[in-house]
């Protein structure tokens, strides 16, 4: 196949994975990428996952490709509290949560890093689009139970008031009976401990 077909073919597509290759190019050659790759056409991310070198590497770029480095997977903690507003916007890590093992991957884009959870609190995310591109995000409140649950020194108070929690825009956002029922199934005496340390410092939900 020629690399121009193929381009045409997964266009539309730029972070591609080998079974996202077959459905659309059913003659395609996995040899190909390894030349594609050599003359600049394409590049890897991780083994299976490559992406088109004139690819714009921009914010949903990155976001759609944690997805495809590491599922299944949803983007969460720090960075999608920064996405709503909840904390200043100063993340520079793609944090996800994944029923796999913790793991940090670095990549020729950036760094990923995932963090592991029990599959039954694998919940409380959706996918999204942007710019063509798609993803999976936590909602407003399983970001932030999320965030409660992996930081154990959330427990602090005086920890909390270093994240610099916008309060305002957390009522706004969050719906109170979605984050109870969330935290409900959670079913931890200890988290339900750190919710309410972080009442104590202003939060309402």
């Amino acid at each position: 196949m020629k690399y121009a077909d193929f381009k045409r073919l997964l266009g539309k597509m730029p972070i591609f994975s080998l079974s996202d290759i077959g459905p659309i190019a059913p003659v395609f050659h996995r040899h190909q990428l390894t030349q594609w790759s050599k003359k600049g056409y394409i590049q890897k991310l991780k083994k299976g996952v490559y992406f088109f070198s004139d690819a714009v590497v921009d914010e949903a770029f990155l976001y759609g490709a944690a997805g495809k480095i590491y599922a299944p997977s949803y983007i969460s903690m720090e960075l999608a509290l920064a996405v709503y507003g909840f904390i200043p916007e100063s993340v520079y890590a793609i944090t996800s949560i994944s029923t796999r093992k913790t793991q940090t991957i670095s990549t020729s884009i950036g760094t990923f890093m995932y963090k592991h959870v029990k599959p039954r609190l694998m919940f409380g995310y959706h996918l999204q689009k942007k710019d063509g591109l798609y993803y999976n995000i936590a909602s407003p409140e399983k970001a932030l139970l999320d965030y409660l649950y992996l930081n154990p020194r959330l427990s602090d108070s005086g920890a909390i008031r270093e994240m610099r929690f916008n309060w305002e825009e957390m009522r706004t956002t969050l719906n109170s009976n979605v984050f109870n029922a969330y935290l409900n199934s959670f079913n931890s005496k200890e988290m339900n401990r750190r919710v309410n340390v972080l009442r104590s410092q202003g939060f309402h939900a």
